[in-house]
């Protein structure tokens, strides 16, 4: 709605899927990257998560690598001609 208003009311949506590999160390760095538990939270305890998440995510998964399916929706706004 707000586009439709706007100079930009022209309105393009695309969609796109990619399948990712991903190794649990891509995995808890991954995890690492979110404010909640970045190393900066964690401090001294940092070396123990990482541990303990990697433990439990071979003994969850019996795996050392994931497929992960990504979905991207792309809205690409344009001015009409």
């Amino acid at each position: 709605e707000v586009f439709s208003r706007s100079k930009f009311s022209e309105l393009t949506e695309r969609n796109f899927s990619a399948s990712v590999n991903l190794s649990i160390e891509d995995l808890v760095g991954l995890q690492l990257s979110m404010s909640f538990s970045s190393p900066r939270l964690l401090g001294d305890k940092l070396g123990s998560f990482r541990e303990t998440l990697e433990g439990r995510l071979f003994e969850l998964f019996n795996s050392t690598t994931f497929d992960l399916a990504q979905k991207f929706e792309l809205l690409v706004a344009q001015r009409p001609e």
